[in-house]
């Protein structure tokens, strides 16, 4: 792809709409960018579109010879209160651009501020990381909610938690699950969500925050599971089959 950092003549770089094909250029660039978050997938934006009804657009940005440099998704929405909006990405936590630099970051941003400056429909982007959003025009910061991101080590032997002896507290603890017979699989089912769903409905009545529905977990499984991108993992007690934990 070449070094977009400095040589490439970014005033010949233009945003494109893609399509949300889960094996398109809009993935295969996904595949380049370490820094991709499933929610910049188009499989994501296909959950979001056929569980919510919103309308998904991709934005793409091409450099002088055709090369996908960056990609903006996001999603058509209409609120009672809220109105008609453009979000990236509605029920999602964090989405925003994918780009090589701030430069591409900033074009995408500015394509899709034009898109909405016409017939006021609210634009909303939400992203880690905003020192390019300074430079779109009619662009507003305002603070979400925080984000942590904590660095993980890739052998096993190496994963803390907390303190010495939090860490040896945890780590009794679910020795003593085991012998009491509590089991982790991985849920390979749609009977397994569906169980998984009522732990989870109980768990945010008890917590008092409105679940998602069914449909869009059912939808999620359908469409990210096979491809490796959603596991269900599942905590048993044997003896008795009862789930604990999913």
């Amino acid at each position: 792809m070449g070094d977009h950092r400095s040589a490439e003549p970014f005033v010949r770089a233009k945003v494109v709409e893609l399509d949300a094909d889960p094996v398109g250029r809009w993935a295969n660039f996904l595949r380049t960018r370490p820094d991709a978050l499933i929610y910049h997938h188009p499989l994501w934006v296909q959950v979001l579109a056929k569980a919510y009804g919103f309308r998904p657009l991709g934005l793409g940005c091409e450099d002088a010879r055709g090369a996908l440099i960056g990609v903006l998704p996001l999603c058509y929405t209409r609120g009672i209160l809220s109105g008609r909006a453009l979000s990236s990405l509605p029920r999602t936590p964090l989405a925003g651009p994918l780009a090589v630099n701030d430069e591409v970051r900033r074009l995408l941003m500015t394509a899709a501020v034009d898109r909405v400056r016409t017939d006021g429909t609210r634009l909303e982007v939400k992203v880690a990381e905003t020192s390019y959003a300074g430079a779109v025009r009619d662009m507003v910061r305002v603070r979400w909610d925080a984000t942590y991101i904590r660095e993980l080590s890739s052998a096993e032997g190496e994963l803390r938690f907390g303190t010495s002896r939090n860490h040896a507290q945890i780590k009794r603890a679910v020795a003593k699950s085991q012998r009491l017979g509590v089991q982790v699989r991985a849920g390979d089912t749609e009977a397994d969500l569906q169980r998984w769903y009522q732990l989870y409905l109980t768990t945010m009545r008890r917590h008092g925050v409105p679940p998602r529905p069914y449909k869009f977990f059912r939808i999620a499984w359908r469409l990210l599971s096979r491809d490796g991108m959603m596991r269900l993992l599942l905590a048993e007690h044997r003896p008795s089959n009862r789930l604990l934990a999913g």
